[in-house]
């Protein structure tokens, strides 16, 4: 059989070997690593050993077959969507920050994403991976695009609401002081949780969201017209039946919310309120953990910052060996750095986080944090080193940015 006919017959059993590899491994395979692949089987199935063995080419085929397999499926273990800003920057805490010049603004994904800003608007990218990231609208308004792709997954927050999106088209837009939400859907659908649905609404094209959390409201309509209102309210026993009364009658009194569900529903003074009732000392002392978190929280978000840094130390000091512990050191390092404390107090924090939960749920701002803080007060020199090690843990981190231009500024 002449040298041509073997490799005719060799592109025929891949094109075979190809459609399994389809079938068995999720994603597309990049065209690079399919050529690359492809030419190693042929090698093996041609340039045959001097030793004549009809099983040793096949063995060899077999062994690039596996190592296209295995690159394949590496390239899509790691395979992490990438962003950039366009009319915009990005700043230290990982904003998108606009130029009032550009005629458009925004952040493009590869997997073709786009989010548009208004010029009022703060977007921050807080998590990017390969099936999607997590942004958070801080203030303004934003015009979303996600494309929509197998196994998606995209979450978008503004104050106490969060959306989950797989695919679709819709506006975004908070305003932080008054606590007011809106969110118009254009194409697709999402799901929105927030204070009154917090186990979260699915929104179809043309509803639209108004919601606030204080006064606490959250309406849908569509089309102009009102669809539905939530919460609901449980009807009251003048409401019921005669036939009714007596069963609700002998219900059991309605046990009180715990302060983790005030706090969920926005009630931030409802839980200072009682706290201060029960003695805050006597709180912090004897106060479950969830207490104390809850607490840390409320007052963190009402702005009354001592009260906050004790609850979070009487965490760490009483719940030591808990997640919540640890991620108040966190915490206490953003309250100190935010209220202009000595840097040092902040940058304690942060490492003490990082050395007890270096994979922890804040690891990456933790380190952005620490990098941003010690280029601030120590300089160039010190920051750099941590600018290196973060762009190693976090590439595709809300302080990628940041720390690409330390390292480059060496």
């Amino acid at each position: 059989m002449s040298t041509a006919r073997k490799i005719e017959d060799s592109e025929r059993a891949l094109s075979d070997v190809a459609a399994l590899l389809r079938d068995g491994v999720s994603g597309e395979v990049p065209k690079l690593v399919q050529d690359q692949s492809k030419q190693a089987v042929l090698r093996a199935l041609v340039f045959k050993p001097k030793v004549r063995s009809p099983v040793l080419p096949w063995v060899a085929a077999a062994a690039a077959v596996a190592l296209m397999v295995v690159g394949g499926s590496l390239y899509f273990q790691q395979k992490t969507l990438a962003y950039v800003s366009f009319g915009a920057q990005q700043t230290d805490n990982g904003f998108i920050v606009l130029d009032r010049a550009a005629a458009r603004s925004g952040v493009r994904f590869s997997d073709g994403t786009l989010v548009v800003v208004a010029p009022d608007a703060l977007l921050q990218v807080l998590e990017v991976d390969a099936r999607g990231a997590r942004l958070a609208v801080q203030e303004g308004r934003a015009r979303f695009h996600v494309v929509h792709k197998p196994r998606a997954r995209w979450r978008v927050s503004a104050g106490p609401y969060e959306v989950d999106v797989t695919g679709t088209r819709f506006d975004l837009s908070w305003a932080a002081t008054q606590g007011h939400f809106e969110l118009a859907l254009a194409d697709g659908s999402v799901t929105v949780r927030g204070p009154q649905v917090p186990h979260g609404v699915q929104l179809t094209a043309g509803q639209k969201v108004v919601a606030s959390f204080d006064p606490p409201m959250f309406r849908i309509t569509k089309d102009g017209e009102s669809a539905s209102v939530e919460p609901v309210a449980e009807p009251s026993v003048q409401d019921l039946s005669a036939r009714e009364r007596p069963k609700q009658a002998h219900r059991a009194a309605p046990v009180r919310e715990s302060w983790t569900e005030l706090v969920r529903n926005g009630e931030f003074a409802s839980v200072i309120a009682e706290a201060r009732a029960r003695g805050i000392s006597s709180v912090l002392k004897q106060g479950q953990l969830p207490d104390l978190v809850a607490l840390a929280d409320a007052a963190r978000y009402s702005n009354e910052v001592t009260l906050s840094q004790r609850a979070l130390e009487a965490q760490r000091r009483r719940f030591a060996r808990s997640s919540h512990a640890r991620d108040a050191a966190f915490l206490l390092g953003r309250l100190s750095e935010d209220q202009g404390a000595k840097s040092g107090l902040a940058l304690h924090w942060y490492e003490r986080y990082l050395s007890e939960a270096p994979r922890g749920a804040f690891a990456s701002e933790a380190l952005g944090r620490r990098m941003v803080v010690l280029h601030r007060a120590r300089g160039l020199a010190v920051a750099a080193p941590v600018a290196r090690d973060y762009l190693a843990r976090f590439p595709n981190g809300p302080y990628a940015a940041r720390a690409r231009e330390l390292t480059q500024a060496e």
